[in-house]
């Protein structure tokens, strides 16, 4: 059967004053005090809850849609989620707990990077603490380790990717211009691909530099335009498909209409992050990223 990965990415800046630790009147955010409880309103809490009409009964119901994506928040945004709307927050975890209990301890949460820093623009030390601070505050918050961490704008290089690997992780996601050439593992030709040749429905494979055999599964997300594009295929093919969203823009923020419809559309049992997790030992080719200016590979221009 077709499968749906959806993936939402939400994060907010730490928007307290840092002499007062509290956050001030942001009159943009109106009617709302300031842009966290809007998004909060628009977008997280209503994920939490999404009111829908079962279409097998008629009746509405409620769903947690956090339960049925793959998704990461900000470690900073989750302290102000904690704190100012814990039953949000309590929502968001049980929602991982429930799809890890589902699905061999594979939960639906994935890590990220702590303070949101572009990691090929920081220093080896610094690389080093967003991920290991991103990690523990996951293992705090979730009660388990991350299998995957989901990089700032999908920022990467070689170092970073040596990192992710020597901390364990088993798979992350990129965006498809960042890779550069692929090949099947047991070949020794190498093939160019961009965004419009990568195959976007398989795991790839990202070996560790230092040739002790160690790797990560890479995943190349869809852009939304070509996930509109290929949806009605979903009805005759059997593929792999991902869409990667930043979760309070594509998510929420957005009329009702839309919320609802996210929610009517998430299948009763979906593969969430369980597909990616459980593909990670199938990789099939391996990948070699591609590098922009100063070397760097990001998942937008800087």
């Amino acid at each position: 059967m077709p499968a749906l990965i959806v993936h939402g990415h939400f994060y907010q800046p730490p928007r307290e004053n840092p002499w007062t630790g509290v956050v001030e009147v942001e009159p943009s955010a109106a009617p709302f005090h300031d842009w966290n409880e809007r998004i909060h309103s628009e977008c997280y809490q209503p994920n939490a809850s999404a009111l829908i009409t079962d279409p097998a009964t008629g009746r509405e119901r409620i769903v947690n849609n956090y339960a049925n994506i793959s998704f990461n928040f900000g470690p900073t945004l989750l302290s102000w989620l904690k704190d100012k709307h814990p039953d949000t927050y309590a929502d968001i975890v049980d929602a991982d707990q429930h799809s890890a209990n589902q699905r061999g301890g594979h939960g639906n949460a994935i890590a990220q990077a702590y303070g949101h820093a572009i990691l090929p623009l920081c220093s080896e030390r610094d690389q080093q603490t967003q991920i290991h601070w991103g990690l523990m505050d996951f293992r705090e918050r979730f009660g388990r380790d991350a299998e995957s961490m989901w990089l700032p704008e999908t920022a990467s290089n070689d170092d970073v990717m040596d990192l992710l690997i020597e901390a364990g992780l088993r798979f992350v996601i990129l965006a498809p211009h960042q890779a550069s050439r692929v090949r099947p593992i047991d070949e020794a030709e190498w093939l160019e691909v961009n965004e419009q040749t990568i195959d976007t429905g398989v795991a790839y494979q990202y070996s560790h530099r230092d040739g002790s055999g160690r790797s990560i599964a890479v995943f190349f997300y869809s852009s939304a335009i070509f996930a509109w594009h290929m949806r009605w295929k979903l009805r005759r093919r059997r593929e792999l498909f991902r869409l990667a969203t930043m979760g309070h823009i594509s998510i929420g923020t957005h009329p009702p209409s839309r919320l609802k419809s996210t929610a009517v559309q998430t299948p009763k049992e979906p593969p969430g992050v369980v597909s990616t997790a459980s593909l990670v030992g199938f990789a099939i080719v391996v990948v070699i990223l591609a590098a922009s200016r100063n070397g760097i590979k990001v998942g937008e221009l800087l």
